[in-house]
């Protein structure tokens, strides 16, 4: 599985999809000690027992990865511009977050 994060403090999104790409779960937390323990335990559970998990966020340090990496959860900073090419030239975020793009505002989350 992979698990996709965006730091947009006060809260995070995250969208847990599947090897086939497939959305299996939808979260949004608040940037905060209660929120990342609530995501974490989020991840774990989407996972299932023994699964795998891959830790996929926008930024390579805050609390978001530093809660991420004390619960022992792999985390893979990425470059946003590389994971999503579907962003207009300006910019600007118009997509909403989906397995495919990593930015955007997603009501389910």
């Amino acid at each position: 599985m992979s698990y996709k994060g965006t730091r947009f403090p006060p809260y995070h999104d995250a969208v847990v999809i599947d090897e086939q790409g497939r959305r299996v779960g939808a979260t949004r937390v608040a940037h905060s000690v209660a929120g990342l323990e609530a995501l974490v335990t989020f991840l774990r559970d989407a996972s299932g027992a023994g699964g795998e998990i891959a830790c996929i966020v926008e930024t390579p340090n805050g609390l978001l990865v530093s809660a991420l990496l004390e619960a022992g959860l792999p985390v893979y900073p990425v470059n946003p511009g590389t994971v999503d090419r579907k962003r207009a030239p300006s910019g600007a975020r118009p997509m909403p977050l989906t397995p495919t793009s990593s930015r955007g505002q997603d009501a389910a989350i």
